[in-house]
């Protein structure tokens, strides 16, 4: 059993889960240890029990011990969200765990911002603003603006991502992931870009970020931005 973690003060292991992309990634807070895996592939209904179960072993807990649960509940892929978002629903009602969840959009843009690179380029730019773009299916991509003000998320075409990029009046860092996790500097140049590693959510910190705010209202609504028939056939809007 875990014992209690003194930097953060989490009286029960925590559980993050991010469902909405490949590959799927789980990570386990317990005592002073993280735990993690990844499974690649687009089966997260498939991997996310046998990667839980994977890591409450190597932790020596049963998944009972588990009383905080953070799931990613949006965008990405219809599937992925949903089991997420069910498997968290089954935690609570089955251990009573809280459930805490965020957009991918708002954890990734949490972390952005503690990077040293994005806090010198808000030095130099400080009316500049975050957008995190984030890959849809074939040439679409979902995008949001943070700081200061935040818009709403969008679903939009590569060409169509291009102009509503252009249009912002206020400098922009841009930070997310391109096809097959891909970095975005090729694809929309003209921007400052986050560095590779700061491009990419970590479930672990992610867990942390969650952990320091309120439990959310179950069932938790997830953010799909497109809906399903679209990504099952391949077919445009």
């Amino acid at each position: 059993m875990c014992l209690m973690n003194p930097i953060n003060n989490f009286s029960s292991p925590v559980l993050a889960v991010d469902s909405t992309q490949a590959p799927l990634r789980v990570a386990l807070l317990c005592g002073e240890k993280v735990y993690r895996v990844s499974r690649r592939g687009v089966k997260q209904e498939e991997y996310l029990f046998p990667a839980v179960r994977a890591l409450v072993e190597k932790a020596g807990i049963g998944l009972g011990d588990i009383k905080k649960v953070c799931v990613l509940r949006g965008p990405g892929r219809f599937t992925g969200i949903r089991i997420g978002l069910t498997f968290a629903s089954m935690l609570h009602e089955l251990n009573g765990a809280d459930v805490y969840a965020e957009t991918v959009f708002t954890a990734l843009a949490k972390q952005t911002a503690r990077t040293r690179d994005y806090t010198r380029w808000k030095k130099a730019n400080p009316s500049g603003r975050i957008a995190v773009v984030l890959h849809a299916f074939r040439s679409e991509y979902f995008c949001q603006f943070f700081e200061p003000g935040r818009a709403e998320p969008r679903w939009l075409s590569l060409d169509e991502l291009k102009a509503y990029l252009a249009a912002e009046t206020a400098p922009l860092y841009v930070t997310g992931r391109g096809e097959n996790g891909a970095v975005l500097n090729s694809l929309l140049p003209g921007f400052h870009h986050a560095p590779k590693s700061s491009s990419l959510l970590d479930t672990a910190v992610f867990a942390r970020d969650c952990v320091m705010g309120n439990p959310a209202e179950v069932p938790v609504g997830p953010l799909y931005l497109k809906p399903a028939r679209f990504e099952m056939t391949g077919s445009g809007r």
